[in-house]
């Protein structure tokens, strides 16, 4: 009765009654503390009246792991007034997890994060000191698959702006989030001219079939510490174009063919004419300007419609039977045009450029197997001369004499004083004969195994006999010319004298052990060291095997061909 007195004014009334409650009770009257009683329940006491009931329409989705937030929409909540909010899930039960997992800001419930037992209807109740308001709203957390947050309808070939709804919350979080775009749930490129992000939404100009679909934009924030996954779903459809569109020629633009002279050739135009139902466009050649039926040589065949997905194609073909020299240059068109507008596709033939691509090809070739050549060449030259040595002996029928007696004269140092002639000696006397003589068939000769009894090492001797040899060894050491003797001995001199004067034989220089100072031998030593180079001997001089297999290919490359062949023994 008291309301329906004071109407709004009853409002201010409640908070006059506490006050005479409060009063009464200090009072020992019984009588006045019943009337105050009474009062304050009719005024004071607002958990007696009813909430004003809201639905909201939108229910939450989110995936299980994923934070998702809840907000209380209630215009009358903002900064001015002072409100008591409690939150309520499943008939009117008291949400447990708050402070936890779940946390409350102002009107927003934020879940870090989700979880499928969080599913289900949820309340807020929002009391201010004169009025009570409930919303109930809907939370699915789904365990898998995917969900769509938004729809939003697009009309073909216009723009389509995406937002992302979450980002402008999370940012109330983390003022730095990772944003990643997907669509249907893969990964594509975002900063490309067709598709920009800009702030926190995506742009796509000029929509069409294939830019429609699923697109996810996911945030991955930071909050307290801890990393936190969000992500909002929207689903782009596309609509037909409210009207009609102008047909468009895709096949050709602005195209050059080179075509050979004389050779048939088949042009198609292909047009896109529209999405779902269309205008019947008018598609036709022209060839410099006129019909095609002006040109024998040239026949348009009916066109045929495509259809891809909702969206319509057109193809026309111009059959040239034999292309001409007046067809080169020529202006080609293809115009495709409806009630909404025209398009032109331009399209000219060239004379083909004679290219021999059997020649190239076959120089190509060439040239590559003469490099390879070069290279096989350079690296198995040994190896590939010793080869051809072995497969020659083994096939020629009989010897042709030279008119030489032995293959190879070897000169060694004889001082016996030293420990390295001492080496020289027994390579000479001993290591190369087994090897050049017994294992490859050479004739060698060496002064003090080979001269007669009783023959002395005069000029005349040394001299017949060097010149009756194809090869001359000369076996140095880094002391074989200390010795003034050893410097003036005839078989060195006449030997190099040949060498370099005459051109009648060739030298091998093989040097034991470490290197050689040249500077302290003779200039016509120094000269064939560097003209030809030598050899070194690494090997050991008890070992009568070859020590070094390179060695000995080596020097058999610079040994004349083998006179006999006794076996196989080099591999």
């Amino acid at each position: 009765m008291w309301r329906f007195l004071f109407g709004r004014q009853g409002r201010k009334l409640r908070f006059i009654s506490c006050a005479v409650f409060l009063y009464c009770r200090t009072m020992d009257t019984p009588l006045l503390i019943i009337f105050c009683t009474c009062f304050y329940m009719s005024f004071c006491d607002n958990k007696t009246e009813n909430c004003i009931e809201m639905r909201e329409q939108e229910t939450y989705d989110a995936r299980d792991g994923e934070v998702v937030r809840l907000e209380c929409h209630i215009n009358e909540i903002n900064d001015n007034y002072d409100f008591n909010l409690t939150w309520y899930k499943n008939d009117n039960q008291i949400i447990d997890g708050i402070g936890q997992k779940i946390e409350e800001q102002r009107n927003v419930l934020w879940f870090l994060p989700a979880s499928l037992s969080d599913s289900g209807n949820y309340v807020c109740e929002v009391r201010f000191p004169t009025s009570c308001y409930k919303l109930e709203m809907g939370l699915s957390v789904k365990a898998q698959g995917y969900y769509i947050n938004n729809l939003d309808i697009v009309e073909y070939s216009k723009p389509a702006v995406i937002p992302c709804y979450i980002l402008q919350h999370v940012v109330d979080l983390d003022k730095n989030p990772d944003v990643r775009w997907f669509k249907n749930f893969e990964p594509f490129q975002v900063n490309g001219e067709k598709i920009k992000r800009i702030e926190n939404t995506l742009r796509i100009s000029d929509m069409n079939h294939n830019d429609a679909g699923n697109y996810t934009c996911q945030v991955i924030f930071t909050y307290k510490g801890k990393r936190y996954t969000t992500s909002s779903n929207t689903e782009i459809a596309l609509e037909d174009p409210k009207e009609p569109l102008t047909p468009h020629v895709i096949y050709p633009q602005n195209e050059t063919l080179e075509v050979e002279c004389g050779s048939e050739k088949i042009l198609t135009c292909r047009v896109f004419i529209g999405i779902g139902e269309y205008l019947e466009p008018v598609i036709y050649w022209t060839v410099n300007n006129t019909h095609p039926e002006m040109y024998n040589e040239i026949k348009q065949l009916p066109g045929i419609t495509k259809k891809e997905n909702d969206t319509h194609y057109a193809e026309l073909e111009l059959v040239i039977s034999e292309v001409t020299s007046d067809l080169y240059e020529v202006p080609f068109k293809c115009i495709a045009t409806n009630a909404a507008g025209i398009d032109v596709g331009h399209l000219r033939l060239q004379p083909a450029k004679h290219r021999n691509w059997h020649l190239l090809f076959i120089v190509l070739v060439i040239s590559v197997l003469v490099m390879l050549c070069v290279v096989i060449y350079t690296f198995f030259k040994i190896d590939i001369v010793l080869f051809y040595r072995e497969i020659w002996n083994r096939t020629r029928t009989a010897n042709v004499s030279d008119g030489k007696l032995y293959d190879a004269y070897v000169i060694y140092p004889k001082i016996d004083t030293l420990s390295s002639t001492r080496r020289a000696e027994t390579f000479a006397l001993q290591i190369l004969p087994d090897m050049l003589e017994n294992r490859y068939g050479y004739k060698l000769f060496l002064l003090e195994r080979d001269q007669l009894p009783g023959e002395v090492a005069v000029h005349n001797v040394i001299d017949e006999t060097i010149r009756k040899s194809r090869r001359l060894i000369i076996i140095l050491t880094p002391t074989c010319f200390w010795d003034d003797h050893w410097q003036t001995t005839f078989e060195q001199q006449i030997g190099l004298h040949d060498a370099l004067i005459r051109d009648e034989i060739k030298v091998i220089l093989v040097e034991m052990e470490r290197e050689i100072n040249y500077s302290e031998l003779p200039e016509s030593l120094r000269y064939i060291k560097q003209k030809q180079g030598a050899l070194r001997w690494k090997g050991h001089h008890k070992k009568l095997v070859p020590h070094n297999v390179r060695f000995w290919k080596q020097f058999r490359y610079r040994m004349p061909c083998e006179r006999t062949y006794t076996s196989p023994f080099f591999t």
